[in-house]
């Protein structure tokens, strides 16, 4: 019986011995592992439209993963929109798009349509509403509240 213990006992020993080696060359090649590399940023601004639109809309954003389809769709639209609007979009994770969102009076990210993110935007409804285009498009203002600012000040402007 007393063998059957000593046995068990070195078999404990000798896998904890094992787990041991196991968890320090685990972390010594996380140690000798080069850091992750830093996101990709669009070091320029990205322009779409006319320059000589009478809309103006530059937006901040991180174009990250989580961020880069509200840049996508504003330059889209501006694309098909060419008379009506252009848009410049910075990427606030580089130095310059880091530099013009600390100068632009903003304090999260967002759009500025001819200068402001809050507009009253008339909706497909009659209504109208205080819209502010800052943060998420699809959470805190929605696509169609885009659509129908650039269409109620193309409006404005053909008068």
């Amino acid at each position: 019986m007393a063998t059957a213990r000593t046995r068990l006992a070195v078999l404990v020993i000798v896998l904890l011995l094992v787990a041991i080696g196991f968890f320090f060359q685990e972390n010594r090649k996380r140690q000798q592992a080069p850091p992750p590399a830093p996101p990709v940023t669009a070091a320029k601004p990205q322009e779409s439209g006319s320059a000589n639109a009478p809309i103006k809309a530059v937006a901040f954003y991180p174009l990250n993963e989580g961020h880069k389809f509200i840049a996508d769709y504003l330059l889209k639209f501006a694309e098909e929109h060419p008379d009506q609007i252009h848009v410049t979009v910075y990427d606030m994770q580089s130095p310059d798009g880091m530099k013009q969102w600390q100068s632009s009076g903003l304090t999260c990210a967002g759009v500025l349509v001819n200068g402001k993110t809050k507009h009253s935007v008339k909706r497909a409804d009659g209504k109208t509403e205080e819209v502010d285009f800052v943060k998420r498009m699809g959470v805190n203002w929605q696509q169609e509240d885009f659509e129908a600012l650039v269409k109620q000040l193309s409006s404005a402007e053909s008068k």
